[in-house]
């Protein structure tokens, strides 16, 4: 039998503390049992036993684990191992945020300046591209922004865009089974970047010819120089 201490009430072997004050049971035969201490400080004989604020601790910790391990076991049943196991794959399977690209910055290619030589080249190219009815290299010579003006024997001025006049040009260079342009009195000036060409030009087809004097512009641009005007200001129709 065990008593406790306190309240001297009397418990049954297998319990450890007093259910009324918490106090730790002792052996019936223990209740007498006293250890005294001698000291210099106290003079009363101390009584070894267990404090009822240890025992209330220990009820409280123990009631903490079991309610912790209540709540977990309600986690774990709302969130079975599957569940868990497709929320952590599909944070490792998850793709890492792709980087945003750095917008590339079109830096302008510096335009060379226009040359004397620059205009003559051209020139030479311009004049074998018709004396040969090469149109690719005929085309190669113009400019996209270009704008000529075509006068005939009569005197009637017609204008054309970059599109038209190569039309009329390739037409007439795939119907004609011969075709001779020839440069006189080439005269070349330049003034910012921009060459003013004079000449009075002989051209002759199969069927026709003629002379009159014309004016081409050349620009420089990143693709070298280029006509960007030309224009026939009078024709004279050439007999033999």
């Amino acid at each position: 039998m065990k008593k406790c201490p306190q309240c001297k009430a009397v418990y049954p072997d297998d319990l450890a503390f007093c259910l009324q004050d918490g106090s730790a049971l002792l052996i019936a035969e223990e209740e007498k049992t006293v250890i005294w201490q001698s000291s210099s400080l106290y003079g009363q004989p101390v009584k070894q036993g267990v404090s009822p604020i240890f025992a209330y601790l220990t009820i409280g910790l123990l009631a903490l684990l079991i309610g912790g391990g209540v709540v977990a076991w309600l986690l774990w049943r709302n969130d079975p191992p599957n569940e868990q196991t497709k929320n952590i794959n599909a944070v490792r399977t998850a793709e890492p945020p792709k980087p945003t690209p750095t917008p590339v910055q079109n830096t302008p290619v510096p335009v060379p300046s226009l040359t004397t030589e620059a205009v003559q080249n051209l020139m030479n190219s311009w004049e074998k591209s018709q004396d040969t009815r090469n149109f690719a290299l005929y085309k190669s010579c113009y400019d996209p922004s270009f704008k000529g003006i075509k006068r005939t024997v009569s005197g009637s001025a017609s204008n054309y865009s970059y599109n038209l006049w190569l039309d009329d040009r390739q037409k007439m260079m795939i119907k004609a089974k011969y075709m001779e342009v020839r440069l006189e009195k080439l005269r070349i000036s330049i003034e910012e970047n921009v060459a003013t060409v004079e000449f009075d030009q002989y051209f002759s087809v199969t069927g026709y010819a003629d002379f009159g004097p014309k004016v081409l512009r050349i620009k420089m641009t990143e693709n070298g120089a280029k006509i960007f005007f030309e224009e026939l200001k009078s024709s004279t129709l050439v007999t033999d």
